[in-house]
């Protein structure tokens, strides 16, 4: 996926009054670098699109066996104790 424009290419654009308009619309309160998604490039084409599409060559997954928590006895609200969970 290549980004060509991100948030803030986005508000210091032309265009950034409009934006900022319709996100006090449709998302009032909400910071506007959080609201704007990035404006992704068509694999191939090139043309600028909304929905991200990503390559092949750019797709990573890992599968794992599930976790039991319970086991561990680990309290959710302790953050030191879920991360050594992991280790």
């Amino acid at each position: 996926m290549q980004i060509a424009y991100d948030s803030d290419d986005v508000l210091g654009s032309p265009f950034a009054p409009l934006v900022k308009g319709l996100l006090d619309i449709l998302n009032p309160g909400m910071p506007y670098d959080e609201s704007i998604p990035p404006i992704t490039r068509l694999p191939g084409l090139g043309l600028p699109s909304l929905v991200p599409i990503p390559t092949p060559n750019r797709i990573y997954i890992q599968f794992m066996p599930t976790i039991d928590c319970a086991n561990v006895g680990c309290d959710v609200n302790d953050v030191q104790g879920c991360s050594d969970m992991y280790r």
